[in-house]
């Protein structure tokens, strides 16, 4: 027999964690049912549970309307989605509010994608670099701050933070269930570039909330290309003035020669003019002078 406050107590715990997979009978470890939850869980904790369990479905949408934590299925090919409960219009396709008076082609045309393009590719890095992976199971991030590799996902999922490889396998088969570019590999290969790209592409669409469209990226280019063809003849214009510069000083210059050459000779320092400039040693270190 257990108590109703620990049982809810504990129900509360696992579910401010976001475990899902731990909500389970204190005796048999059986996961506790939707009627097991509307049962013990308080009624705080089982709207928490509710909506954890929409969140997870891949079929839900959350609603990005100011106050509302509601979702719902949306499978129309149609992107904009409105939400049921507050009638907030959403965009599925680019996780935004839904974009009036454009199609989401025409919405990628637009400046402030672009910039949040870049600012989510900036984001991408940055999160490869400090040690970000996704969840090969729930496809969330997850971020290492210490310890080992072993790592336990909010989903239950037990993988290897260096290949991702499942931590089932590694412990039914051993070292050789990592990835062959895995340090635990016993017969550890480099990985190569396309991988290292490949891995950051997927954190950018977790970051983007999915794949750049054709029309963001065909979007870029046209711009790139404008920036050049609007840069190209400044530079040469600049390449053209800093020449025009040079020669000038250098006109100045030998047109100056001989005032301070007749100058040198009535000091009579006209022998030091003459001679070539001395050159500076060159100081090497004791074991590379020969």
């Amino acid at each position: 027999m257990v108590c109703l406050d620990c049982i809810r107590q504990d129900i509360q715990t696992t579910l401010d964690e976001g475990m899902l997979h731990l909500l389970h009978c204190p005796f048999c470890h059986e996961i506790l049912s939707y009627e097991d939850m509307k049962k013990y869980a308080s009624p705080e904790a089982f709207t928490r549970y509710e909506y954890l369990v929409m969140k997870e479905s891949p079929d839900v949408v959350m609603c990005l309307g100011r106050n509302c934590d509601k979702g719902q299925s949306h499978t129309d090919p149609n992107p904009m989605m409105l939400c049921k409960s507050c009638g907030f219009k959403t965009c599925t396709a680019h996780k935004l509010p839904w974009h009036s008076g454009q199609t989401c082609d025409e919405f990628d045309m637009d400046e402030s994608q672009l910039e949040r393009l870049e600012r989510e590719e900036a984001t991408a890095k940055l999160l490869a670099k400090e040690q970000s992976k996704i969840c090969p199971n729930c496809q969330q991030g997850v971020t290492k701050e210490k310890g080992c590799d072993h790592m336990m996902c909010r989903c239950g999922n037990s993988w290897c933070f260096e290949c991702m490889a499942s931590w089932d396998n590694i412990l039914r088969i051993g070292g050789t269930a990592h990835a062959v570019t895995c340090g635990y590999h016993p017969d550890r290969k480099q990985m190569s570039r396309s991988q290292v790209d490949a891995r950051q592409t997927q954190i950018m669409e977790l970051v983007h909330g999915g794949r750049t469209s054709d029309a963001l990226v065909q979007n870029r280019f046209a711009r790139n290309e404008r920036v050049k063809a609007e840069v190209r003849p400044l530079a040469a214009l600049a390449a053209e003035r800093r020449q025009r510069e040079a020669e000038e000083v250098l006109k100045q210059k030998r047109a100056g020669q001989p005032k301070r050459k007749a100058e040198a000779r009535e000091a009579g320092t006209l022998s030091s003019w003459n001679e070539p400039p001395k050159m500076k040693p060159k100081l090497l270190p004791p074991w590379e002078e020969k």
